[in-house]
C-alpha cells in the first residue's frame, strides 16, 4: 500500500483530496505539498472541516456586519466616516487574527479614522489613546512581527507564519502590574484634561489601560491578548451606549455612535473567534507539530 492511500471505499475521495480538487484545502496539488505544510500525522479530514468552519465564520461575519454598516449608512448619512470604518478595522482585526503583518499597517489606518470620530464625540481619552499608545504600539507590532516571521526557518510549500506564545505565572505578574499602572495614570491624565464626570473617566481610563494591554500582548504574540480585548469590547461598548444615551437626552441622536457599536460588536465576536484561532495554533504548534491552522 501506498503512504497516501486509503482503503478502497475512499480512495476517489483521497486522490481528489491530494491533486486540490476538494473545496477549502488551499490548492493541495501533490501528496509531498500536503506533507510539507499540514505535517505527517494530520488527518485530511481534520484539515478540512477546520478550514470549512473558520471560512463560513468569516463569510457569515463580514456579511452580517457590513450589511449593518450599510443599513446605518442610509438611516443615517452622517456617520459615514464610522461606516468607513467599520470596513477598514474588520480587515484588520479579520487579518491579524491569521498572523497577517500586512493587518497591522491597516490597523494604523484605522487608528487615524477612529481619532477622527473621537473628536467629533468630545471622546479625548480615546484620541489620546489611538495618537500617543495604538499608533506607537502598532508599529512597535509590526517590527516584533517581521523580526519573528524572518527567524522562521523556511522550506519548499511551507511560508514563515508567526509564533504563538502563552502567558505564565511570570509574565501574568507583569503585565497585571503594567495594566495596574496604566490604568492609575490614565485617570489622573484624563481627570486632569477633561470636565467629564468622573464614571466616564473611570469608564475611558479603563479602556485606555486594557487597550494598552491587548496592544502590548499582541504584539509579542501572546494568545491572551484577545481575552483582554473582548474585555475592552466590553467597556467600549458601555462607553458609546452612554454617548448615545446623552445625545439622546439632548434632543439628537449621535450617528457615528451607532455605527461604533456596530465596530465594537464586530470586534466582539472576531476576537472570541480568534482567541480559539490562536489557542489551536498555539496547540498544534507546540505539542504535535501540525502546521493545520499556521499554514492559512
Amino acid at each position: 500500500m501506498k503512504k497516501y492511500s486509503t482503503n478502497d471505499y475512499s480512495d476517489t475521495y483521497t486522490r481528489n483530496l491530494i491533486r486540490g480538487n476538494v473545496t477549502g484545502n488551499l490548492g493541495i496539488t501533490s501528496a509531498m505539498r500536503f506533507s510539507a505544510i499540514y505535517g505527517e500525522g494530520v488527518d485530511r479530514l481534520s484539515v478540512l472541516r477546520t478550514l470549512q468552519k473558520e471560512n463560513t465564520f468569516r463569510f457569515w461575519w463580514y456579511l452580517v456586519f457590513w450589511s449593518l454598516a450599510i443599513v446605518c449608512l442610509i438611516l443615517q448619512p452622517s456617520s459615514y466616516l464610522s461606516v468607513i470604518e467599520t470596513f477598514i478595522i474588520m480587515v484588520n482585526i479579520d487579518l491579524v487574527a491569521r498572523g497577517k503583518v500586512v493587518g497591522i499597517y491597516i490597523g494604523i489606518i484605522d487608528c487615524i479614522f477612529y481619532m477622527v470620530i473621537a473628536y467629533l464625540s468630545g471622546l479625548w481619552g480615546e484620541i489620546i489613546k489611538m495618537a500617543l499608545i495604538n499608533i506607537p504600539l502598532n508599529i512597535v507590532a509590526i517590527v516584533g512581527w517581521t523580526k519573528n516571521l524572518k527567524k522562521q526557518e523556511t522550506r519548499q510549500y511551507q511560508p514563515a507564519s508567526i509564533q504563538i506564545q502563552r502567558l505564565n505565572a511570570k509574565t501574568t505578574l507583569l503585565y497585571s502590574a503594567i495594566f495596574v499602572v496604566a490604568a492609575v495614570v490614565s485617570f489622573f491624565v484624563l481627570k486632569y484634561f477633561t470636565n467629564s464626570a468622573i464614571a466616564t473617566v473611570v469608564i475611558s481610563s479603563a479602556s485606555l489601560a486594557i487597550g494598552i494591554l491587548s496592544k502590548v500582548l499582541n504584539g509579542q504574540r501572546y494568545m491572551e491578548a484577545y481575552i483582554i480585548s473582548i474585555v475592552g469590547n466590553i467597556i467600549g461598548l458601555a462607553l458609546w451606549i452612554s454617548t448615545i444615551v446623552l445625545s439622546v437626552q439632548a434632543g439628537e441622536l449621535n450617528a457615528n455612535a451607532v455605527a461604533q457599536i456596530i465596530i465594537y460588536m464586530a470586534s466582539f465576536t472576531n476576537n472570541i473567534y480568534s482567541f480559539l484561532l490562536w489557542k489551536s495554533i498555539y496547540r498544534k504548534a507546540t505539542v504535535n507539530g501540525g502546521k493545520l491552522l499556521v499554514m492559512r
